[in-house]
């Protein structure tokens, strides 16, 4: 099951887009549309183009089918027509390599370029490397030059390394500078690119371009040993031994958590700024958090653009651009203490009534005949057992287990449960009336995604339930303006543009835009409204002041193209994801633990970090998410980006079947057919596949099973 915001935006927003096609197309052109949904369903296992990059990711890797790289070209080709630009880049390196396809460095370049130009950094990065060596382009430097800092500004790691080399050597017609180079090398390092992590740790540990520093060159040293990098690991163990810091009290983790979300408030101010320059500090020294010196830079850097000095000085020194003399004061205390902030607590204020009634709009009483959910229970362990489900797992079957949270008052337990029941999983009938209830629950309880559910159902309809605009129109304006409402202000504006309500359009869409951008730190509203404003008639709006303004705050929403134009870092994580690893770490909210672990595993609004990860996918798995369990199963899959390890990925994949994830089924299914990491057991394999398709969504059942 994925995470609800995820859902969210999936469902949602292009429901809105399919219904403004709806109003302005000609029957010829929705033909056209069935006939490429029935197109991607036949060849891609789905009705969205979307579908055809999932399936050739499983089919280059073996994930599920038989490992076959001819069939992924043909699919990532169908994807990149249909305008999926993650399938160019992926087609790109099939033909740069010559892998199920002929080998082709022209074609490749030409694919680059047109997911490059999508905002896709890996293709800008690839492309980059051809104009540097001369293969299907001509040999270029400044053009290499150009798309390195292309792909950087969408935040590839591998381009913002090379990139980084190039400035700090001068290299490739670049002016010497070592600043710029040493910020994108970090920047790299942050983004878990072990090579870069060792560059940096070289020029502190030679000082022939930067500030001599071996406490910090110790600190890359094994930041590049924990990614994997051998000859790191070799020189982190002769580097300064790191000084032990006492465990943080839970008093303390909960005051660098505000100081946290302080800094990353909407808005400007000394104040932000020095609450991001203690966060560079608590980074730097290990204190309540673990040491990591690149992301210690990084809000450094936040505070510098806050104007604080301090800030502006302690980012010079982490990049090594102070004299080796100049003085480095320690706090006197710990860096929580140091500050003496008394910073008191605001709990979101939950609703007074429920939203429909806070609407004044007559809500729907249950159905007739509707079956209440079974009471939770502890379960006797069954033969998909993979380990013990941990003191927070009462039950592993999805639907039981999230009833029990939404009972026990956790919203967006109702939300997730309402989403399982829209589409039928974990075994259950598909119901859009009992969905609904359960979105009900989770809206009147404050979780926003809850009320996005409400709105999808009223706006569009579903069995048993009327189409009803006016009261899904509302829902999303309530949304929109309460605390975590950023999706809801840009399903909001896509909804007001959809039905052109007339003269007062443009006025009500800023307006759910600006809130959505600034307020939420949305950066698909940020997105959104620089295209409004670019194209305003209202000169003001258009000026070159606001849009500066916009960009700024953009940029501090992950939004990378805005980062780029304004030449600024981009923060490490975004608001959704610091919610959910919040959420996680107050012990329990496993659904939040493995929507963290998630976005930290791919990097999604956030830098990746492989630590974190295994971290909250653990916690995840252990108190009984499915998804979670899935994680770490394909985190420790021969082919997956954690350490290689077959047992324990069986035993993740065997976890996550019993906690109600089909995949994880199909997964043990496939590990039990071949012996990965598990005894082969044709028996246990055919009962593994069954359970897959009793918790498969009900649609999958129908055309996918027996």
């Amino acid at each position: 099951m994925s995470s609800s915001r995820f859902l969210c935006a999936w469902l949602v927003v292009p429901a809105f887009a399919v219904l403004v096609a709806c109003a302005h197309a000609s029957s010829e052109e929705a033909t056209a549309e069935d006939q490429r949904s029935t197109l991607y369903l036949r060849t891609c296992g789905g009705t969205r183009v979307e579908a055809c990059f999932n399936s050739a990711e499983r089919h280059l890797k073996g994930d599920g089918v038989a490992k076959d790289e001819a069939r992924a070209a043909t699919l990532y080709e169908l994807g990149c027509d249909g305008g999926d630009t993650r399938s160019c880049a992926a087609l790109g390196v099939l033909k740069e390599e010559g892998r199920g396809v002929a080998k082709d460095a022209a074609a490749a370049s030409k694919l680059y370029a047109q997911a490059c130009e999508r905002d896709i950094g890996e293709g800008c990065g690839r492309l980059a490397l051809l104009y540097s060596e001369g293969r299907g382009v001509p040999r270029s430097e400044p053009e290499a030059v150009r798309f390195f800092q292309q792909g950087c500004a969408h935040d590839d790691g591998l381009s913002c390394n090379n990139l980084g080399a190039l400035m700090l050597m001068g290299g490739f017609g670049l002016p010497q500078d070592v600043a710029g180079g040493m910020g994108r090398l970090v920047q790299a390092c942050n983004r878990q690119v072990a090579t870069a992590c060792e560059t940096v740790a070289e020029e502190f540990d030679s000082g022939t371009r930067t500030r001599k520093d071996p406490r910090l060159a110790a600190s890359y040293f094994r930041q590049a040993c924990g990614m994997g990098l051998a000859r790191a690991c070799e020189r982190s163990a002769s580097a300064v031994a790191v000084t032990p810091q006492p465990a943080a009290t839970p008093e303390e983790g909960a005051k660098l958590e505000k100081i946290r979300a302080m800094c990353d408030a909407a808005g400007t101010g000394v104040g932000k700024g020095m609450a991001c320059y203690l966060m560079g500090v608590a980074y730097e020294k290990g204190a309540s958090v673990k040491e990591n010196p690149g992301r210690a830079t990084v809000f450094y850097k936040h505070a510098c653009d806050q104007e604080v000095q301090e800030g502006c000085a302690a980012m010079r020194r982490m990049l090594g651009l102070t004299p080796e003399e100049a003085p480095q004061p320690e706090p006197k205390q710990s860096v929580l203490e140091s500050l003496r902030l008394d910073l008191p607590s605001t709990p979101r204020a939950e609703p007074k009534q429920s939203v429909l009634e806070s609407l004044r709009l007559q809500g729907s009483s249950p159905a007739q005949g509707a079956v209440e959910a079974p009471k939770p229970s502890v379960q006797e362990p069954s033969q998909f057992q993979g380990g013990a489900p941990g003191p927070a797992a009462t039950s592993l079957d999805p639907l039981v287990r999230l009833d029990a949270a939404c009972r026990a008052g956790r919203a967006d337990a109702c939300t997730r449960r309402g989403w399982l029941l829209m589409n039928g999983e974990s075994g259950a009938v598909a119901s859009a009336v009992k969905a609904l209830e359960a979105f009900k629950k989770g809206c009147d309880g404050g979780h926003v995604p809850g009320c996005l559910g409400m709105a999808s159902v009223y706006l569009f309809g579903a069995p048993g339930v009327p189409q009803d605009e006016v009261r899904g129109q509302g829902l999303l304006e309530m949304s929109c303006a309460r605390a975590e409402g950023e999706d809801a202000c840009t399903a909001l504006s896509d909804r007001i543009v959809s039905v052109d309500v007339g003269f007062e359009r443009p006025a009500q869409v800023m307006q759910a835009l600006e809130r959505g951008c600034f307020v939420h730190g949305s950066s698909s509203s940020c997105s959104r409204l620089l295209s409004e404003v670019s194209r305003s008639k209202v000169p003001a709006e258009r000026s070159a002041a606001n849009l500066d303004r916009i960009k700024l705050q953009a940029c501090r929403t992950r939004l990378m193209s805005a980062c780029k134009e304004l030449n600024l870092m981009a923060p490490t994580e975004d608001a959704f994801v610091r919610r959910q690893r919040i959420a996680c770490e107050s012990g329990r909210n496993p659904d939040a633990c493995a929507d963290a672990a998630s976005a930290y595993a791919n990097g999604a609004m956030v830098a990746r970090d492989l630590t974190a990860a295994l971290r909250w996918g653990e916690q995840a798995c252990t108190g009984g998410s499915g998804e979670g369990c899935l994680l770490l199963a394909r985190l420790h899959d021969a082919k997956g980006l954690g350490p290689q390890d077959p047992v324990r990925s069986a035993d993740f994949a065997s976890r996550a079947c019993e906690r109600g994830s089909w995949q994880g089924c199909e997964m043990l299914a496939r590990a039990l057919r071949f012996g990965h990491g598990i005894a082969m057991d044709g028996r246990r394999e055919q009962e593994a596949e069954r359970r897959a398709c009793l918790l498969k969504p009900e649609k999958a059942r129908r055309t996918s099973c027996p």
